[in-house]
């Protein structure tokens, strides 16, 4: 997604500027659930403007008067951290919770060789389930991506660390650490956006973001899903440049 700044407390999103997937996670025949992943859409369907403030300490405020979102800015503006969560009351009972982190690096131009030959160390926090009940979160242990000399692939290293239960009832369980040295397709734009490609046997799964101007930050949205179990996962990653 995209966000522009005017400088003078107007923020706007471009129709169609932000491409979302999700996991919707249904009860079933217990300790089944039926797991659905969307395709890709696009959203807003129009313009949307947003008032935004910035404090004298970097707080920044999209939307104040409404359902603001409060995160920080970086001294310089090349770095937004927003973090956010939400509940709806139904006579007195929480129906539901939304957890949301946004990250947003500022947009560079002739971006698309500034990782060249660059590594980047991983930062990552996925959510994975089947129907079975299944679910997961991990992270890659010394994580990093390597991109080759025209960004044209990249390597996926490290080690998969995290908790998982069997299911909703299951006690928690530590994930023993699984090795990771996947080869994946790359694309990077004069802009900055990146998107990654890979596959692991029947699993396929797509890392989409974008690249700081500086050529220093990778923000990726992860998702991935088997073609064969239906199982699916989604999460965030962060690569700081070596």
């Amino acid at each position: 997604g995209e966000l522009s700044f005017d400088g003078s407390g107007g923020l706007t999103i471009a129709a169609n500027a932000f491409a979302k997937r999700e996991i919707i996670r249904t009860p079933d025949v217990w300790p089944a659930v039926t797991i659905s992943a969307s395709s890709e859409v696009t959203e807003p369907p129009s313009p949307e403007v947003l008032a935004y403030t910035v404090s004298a300490t970097g707080q920044v405020t999209i939307d104040p008067s409404g359902d603001a979102l409060e995160g920080y800015s970086t001294p310089d503006g090349s770095v937004l951290a927003f973090v956010a969560d939400e509940s709806t009351t139904t006579l007195d009972v929480v129906t539901n919770v939304n957890n949301e982190m946004l990250v947003a690096v500022e947009l560079g131009t002739n971006m698309a060789s500034s990782v060249n030959d660059a590594t980047f160390k991983l930062y990552t926090l996925i959510m994975g389930m089947d129907d079975s009940g299944y679910s997961e979160l991990v992270t890659i242990s010394n994580g990093s991506v390597t991109f080759n000399p025209d960004s044209s692939a990249v390597t996926l290293t490290g080690d998969v660390r995290g908790i998982s239960r069997a299911n909703d009832v299951a006690e928690v369980e530590a994930l023993l650490p699984e090795a990771l040295d996947i080869d994946m397709t790359a694309d990077v734009t004069n802009a900055g956006k990146v998107t990654l490609n890979g596959t692991d046997g029947t699993f396929s799964f797509t890392m989409k973001g974008w690249v700081s101007a500086d050529g220093n930050m990778l923000i990726l949205r992860h998702f991935g899903e088997d073609s064969v179990d239906g199982s699916a996962d989604i999460g965030m990653i962060i690569g700081i440049k070596q």
